[in-house]
């Protein structure tokens, strides 16, 4: 059986009272006969620094295709500052609209891209809202 472990580093000054800012709740996640996530809870807090962490098979990147948008569970739900989003309704454009971002470890997709260009990377169309948002390639050196 695999298992996810969740390393949270914050301070309770960061983390205030109530509601996190994004909240999964029971998420299980079925392929057929095969279980990935199973009633997987997870609440992120201003300020909260997590590392996810598990063998390979565990469910970690199902888990963020969830949280991206990119999939939708099997069971659970998912709420911003309290208020739960109906997973129908819920789909990459909308993660991106409420501030969730996934850096792929598969790092030259966008080698021609900054760690800060990958981290807002978004759909067509949407670069020229970004500042300093670049179209060609520049050394390392003059960046």
């Amino acid at each position: 059986m695999s298992h996810i472990a969740v390393a949270v580093q914050g301070t309770a000054a960061a983390a205030p009272a109530g509601p996190g800012v994004v909240s999964l709740s029971g998420i299980t996640k079925s392929f057929g006969p095969t279980l990935a996530n199973a009633g997987i809870d997870l609440s992120v807090r201003a300020g909260d620094v997590i590392g996810l962490v598990g063998g390979n098979g565990a469910g970690k990147s199902t888990l963020m295709r969830i949280l991206c948008g990119t999939m939708w569970p099997t069971l659970g739900a998912i709420s911003f500052a309290g208020e739960e989003v109906v997973f129908a309704a819920y789909d990459t454009g909308e993660a991106q609209r409420r501030g969730i971002r996934m850096v792929h470890q598969e790092l030259s997709l966008c080698a021609n891209l900054s760690v800060a260009e990958n981290f807002f990377l978004e759909t067509p169309g949407d670069s020229a809202s970004r500042p300093g948002w670049r179209t060609t390639r520049r050394s390392r050196d003059s960046a």
